[in-house]
């Protein structure tokens, strides 16, 4: 069994920790022998840091590193660029299999390579996460599925928030793609209606939980008696510029407002000890880095209190962060992987949604009543929630109990599902 995973950043530890469940459920599905290969936006870097599995560069985000080819993109014309290559990778993929000589007219060799990956997978996933949403680019995504969809090999979208899809050309062409997929698989019901709004059919859609979910350890949770030590608080934060509602300035004022205001509030009244800690952080070939952001929330506070709060800047693996965030009473949790993570080790979660999907899963757990939507958080309000949030702990601790085990069974139900689903359409 060849397995091919496409669209995926692990430099993100949630996209490790995703990457690092969909391989525990696609082992159950079809073996500890099963080939997959996993062509990572970073994978030079991602290999550095996960040997547990093997990357490949992803086909279209190499940026050009000569000729017009590299003026195109460097002068705007990136889009251009992608679509020159999707026709020379569809050009090369017609000869690679009868005339290699002629294929090599149109790639190099190591195209030809990832090419014969994709060309001889058994399945092609795209992995599980957020980014098929308008807020970020769709191109090379795009192309990725249309490619795969010509060299006629079975194509699944593992679990993942994605939509609302607007923009006409993402619709007629993402529409195209998804009602070809074997499979759909999704965490929320916002994102099961993006797909039926664009008339995928029901049985291709199914909604299960997240596959960092897979990772959820059967421990008991390890934090302190409550009100025996001050109480260890991790806090998760990231940059956020996409406010609809308010201004991008206002917005994060009042988000970094906000936190500072609990951070204060608890140090101060309970002696707690407070930890920043993220699921981007301490990887210098990422984007963006949440420990940075952490100090810029950090100088909010009152010298007396900034003393007593640490800003983590360590990278870490998906098993290490959930090690770690077992070490605390409580994680404010703005990533949703952060939140995730933490659950998977027992800890009880406040969470800040930045979009749809953290709101969806706290939902589903019964715990909607602690979520925050980031266009609405209050420097005067959400510090008296923090507080609340400690007075219920215990309660918290029993519904993280209560509630993980059965996210953990759910992560796994793509696993016979892909499984049948290509055993059927081979005997078509």
């Amino acid at each position: 069994m060849k397995i091919v995973i496409s669209n995926i950043v692990t430099l993100n530890v949630g996209d490790a920790a995703i990457l690092r469940g969909m391989m525990a459920v696609l082992r159950r599905a079809f073996g500890d022998d099963a080939k997959i290969v996993v062509f990572d936006k970073a994978a030079e870097a991602a290999a550095r840091y996960y040997p547990w599995a093997s990357f490949r560069q992803a086909l279209f985000v190499r940026a050009p590193d000569r000729g017009v080819k590299r003026w195109l993109w460097v002068h705007g014309w990136a889009h251009r660029v992608r679509r020159f290559d999707a026709w020379r990778f569809r050009q090369a993929g017609r000869w690679l299999g009868r005339a290699r000589h002629i294929a090599r007219l149109f790639v190099n060799d190591e195209e030809a390579a990832d090419l014969e990956l994709y060309r001889s997978a058994d399945l092609v996933i795209s992995g599980g996460g957020t980014y098929l949403v308008e807020n970020y680019g769709l191109e090379p995504s795009t192309l990725d599925y249309e490619l795969t969809l010509a060299f006629a090999r079975p194509l699944a979208f593992f679990t993942q928030s994605l939509g609302p899809f607007r923009i006409p050309e993402h619709r007629k062409r993402l529409g195209h793609v998804f009602r070809s997929a074997v499979a759909m698989f999704v965490r929320d019901d916002p994102s099961a209606a993006h797909l039926r709004d664009l008339e995928v059919a029901e049985q291709r859609i199914v909604k299960c939980a997240d596959a960092a979910f897979a990772l959820a350890r059967d421990q008991e949770y390890g934090g302190s008696p409550i009100g025996v030590a001050p109480p260890m608080i991790a806090i998760s934060v990231r940059g956020w510029r996409h406010f609809e509602t308010i201004d991008p300035d206002e917005g994060e004022r009042r988000y970094f407002d906000s936190v500072a205001g609990l951070a204060e509030r608890l140090s101060r009244a309970h002696d707690a000890r407070i930890t920043f800690v993220s699921t981007c952080q301490g990887m210098p070939e990422y984007w963006t880095d949440d420990s940075e952001t952490a100090r810029r929330v950090v100088e909010r506070l009152t010298p007396e209190v900034a003393a007593r709060v640490a800003v983590d800047t360590e990278a870490r693996g998906p098993e290490e962060l959930i090690d770690l965030y077992g070490s605390f009473d409580l994680v404010v949790a703005t990533r949703m992987h952060a939140a995730i993570l933490a659950l998977c080790a027992g800890t009880p979660v406040l969470p800040i949604a930045y979009e749809f999907k953290t709101r969806e899963l706290f939902e589903r757990m019964r715990l909607g009543e602690w979520v925050t939507d980031i266009e609405e958080i209050s420097p005067e309000t959400f510090p008296a929630l923090g507080e609340a949030c400690l007075a219920r702990l215990a309660e918290l601790r029993e519904a993280v109990r209560r509630e993980v085990p059965p996210l953990r069974e759910s992560a796994f139900v793509p696993a016979e599902m892909l499984r049948r689903r290509l055993v059927t359409d081979a005997r078509k």
